[in-house]
């Protein structure tokens, strides 16, 4: 999948760190200290190529816009760091455009749209969802 590869291209070159970690009930985690951020998934929990993009490319959104929060902070916080963090994931790896792109060309179900653009059909909801609530569909 070539959007892994990217993904993992833009981690490196933002200086991201990236651990392999086991981390109990999650599948990944971000940390910040002093705008340095690093990013710990626990392999073992993903089992197909499409979940590792979808809970690499969130996290990277957290590094993306600085959305880390404390464990202990408030539901509401979190909610609004998670919508960013999916957000800015979405914007950078599957751009309105490409996904008006991906229609315009005959592509109308989720399945396809992924396929077409090798993304995971999940990415392609969610970014569905947040285009929609912007109004842009």
């Amino acid at each position: 999948m070539q959007a892994l590869t990217n993904l993992y291209n833009e981690l490196q070159k933002e200086n991201i760190v990236l651990e392999n970690l086991n981390i109990a009930n999650h599948k990944a985690a971000t940390i910040n200290i002093e705008k340095d951020f690093a990013v710990f998934v626990d392999y073992d929990k993903i089992t197909t190529l499409d979940d590792e993009f979808n809970v690499v490319s969130h996290e990277y959104g957290h590094c993306a816009t600085g959305t880390t929060h404390k464990v202990c902070s408030p539901y509401e916080l979190i909610s609004r760091h998670e919508y960013r963090a999916n957000r800015h994931a979405i914007y950078k790896f599957l751009p309105f455009e490409k996904f008006k792109e991906a229609h315009y060309k005959g592509y109308d179900e989720f399945w396809e749209i992924a396929e077409y653009l090798d993304l995971p059909e999940k990415f392609v909801r969610l970014a569905y969802d947040i285009y929609a609530k912007e109004g842009k569909l």
